[in-house]
């Protein structure tokens, strides 16, 4: 039996300042098709605005609150929420309160940098 836990799992720190610990994927566990990450977005930030090429992200909301954007639909979301992004929908997420917006992140099938996109 392999067990990660979140608390080992190195952080890294993105060029926009979210925080990301990628907690289970194929390059440090038994996952072979499916990534989960541990993202916190700081107070005042906005995720980099991009798209997944092959991927489907999913935002759970933990703590906190954060605009979504994906194409040119927004909406605020709270903890308890969730959200399906798929394949090459343009995407973003702003925390414009003072405190951290925490969120576990799944993608199918796991996330590369390959296939992630920036766009302005």
């Amino acid at each position: 039996m392999e067990v990660n836990n979140l608390n080992e799992t190195p952080e890294f720190i993105a060029p926009d300042k979210a925080v990301v610990r990628e907690w289970v994927s194929p390059s440090n566990s038994r996952a072979k098709t499916i990534s989960m990450a541990d993202i916190v977005i700081p107070p005042g930030v906005q995720v980099q605005p991009h798209y997944h090429i092959v991927l489907e992200e999913h935002y759970f909301i933990m703590e906190g609150e954060g605009e979504m954007e994906i194409g040119d639909s927004k909406q605020l979301l709270k903890a308890g929420d969730a959200v399906v992004i798929l394949p090459r929908e343009r995407h973003t997420i702003t925390n414009h309160t003072d405190q951290p917006l925490k969120m576990l992140v799944t993608c199918v099938p796991a996330w590369t940098p390959e296939d992630q996109v920036f766009v302005d």
